[in-house]
């Protein structure tokens, strides 16, 4: 995104990324997690239904609370990346291939949109 950052341009950016969690969940939901990975799987799981539930909510976000969207929403991408990671790291190469997850890591398939940076 470039330019100071508006309601309307970082729903441009986070609608796009909404449905990569929408396809994301998908997936987790197409695993067979083994017992060591299923705290990983459960958890990714309820992390993506989180973030699309709270991601939808620029929609409708007075401007004054972009600046602490904004930080939510990267806190909140940093701790599914990591369990993203960890989950992936736990299933075996043929899950992983079962998965549509397989690659050298899972931003491949969700990847962080580029917001910028707002120097206040």
């Amino acid at each position: 995104m470039v330019g100071f950052p508006t309601i309307r341009k970082v729903a441009a950016v986070i609608h796009p990324y909404v449905a990569s969690l929408q396809a994301y969940k998908t997936v987790l939901s197409r695993i067979h997690a083994p017992a060591a990975a299923g705290t990983a799987a459960v958890t990714a799981d309820a992390l993506v239904t989180s973030d699309v539930r709270f991601l939808s909510t620029i929609n409708g976000l007075p401007s004054l609370r972009l600046g602490s969207y904004l930080e939510q929403f990267g806190r909140d991408a940093t701790q599914l990346q990591n369990t993203l990671g960890t989950l992936e790291g736990e299933l075996s190469p043929g899950q992983l291939a079962r998965s549509g997850l397989s690659g050298p890591s899972t931003s491949r398939f969700f990847p962080t949109p580029v917001l910028g940076h707002h120097d206040g």
